[in-house]
């Protein structure tokens, strides 16, 4: 069975709220919710969902995680490229995704006519490729470096 998880970002207090739905859970008869979603539904938390995969480290990769992706290309040489890339939920494509721009030598021959890189988050690429450096919320430094 897929493991369905949440984290939360409490803005005001900046800090993360880790697996949130176990937390509601042990709430208690006496809370007013329906659901764990009911008491974050507002303007004070960000919630975000595990995508079911981890990285090459075994760290559990979260909606707005950021990660930095070892690319390898031509004929698999390895080129010296590497993205730096936020993860979000794509409702279009209704899959994960992945955000971000290619640095290192070869980045003006990698990036795409909009200057960033986008590719279908999944089982098979991201536990070879990638390593979670960080998230949205207490490292936006490492979107900003990137651009």
């Amino acid at each position: 069975m897929r493991p369905i998880k949440y984290r939360a970002w409490a803005k005001r207090n900046e800090f993360y709220i880790e697996n949130i739905q176990d937390a509601y859970d042990g709430a208690g008869p006496h809370d007013p919710f329906d659901c764990f979603g009911d008491a974050l539904d507002n303007d004070d938390y960000v919630v975000e969902q595990y995508t079911e995969m981890k990285d090459l480290y075994g760290t559990e990769i979260y909606e707005g995680d950021i990660i930095q992706v070892q690319e390898t290309m031509d004929n698999g040489r390895l080129v010296c490229l590497s993205a730096v890339a936020k993860v979000y939920y794509d409702e279009d494509y209704g899959q994960w995704r992945c955000d971000g721009g290619f640095t290192g030598p070869l980045s003006e021959h990698a990036n795409t006519a909009s200057g960033s890189f986008i590719n279908s988050v999944s089982d098979d690429y991201m536990p070879n490729r990638c390593e979670v450096i960080g998230n949205i919320h207490e490292n936006p430094e490492l979107m900003e470096a990137d651009k």
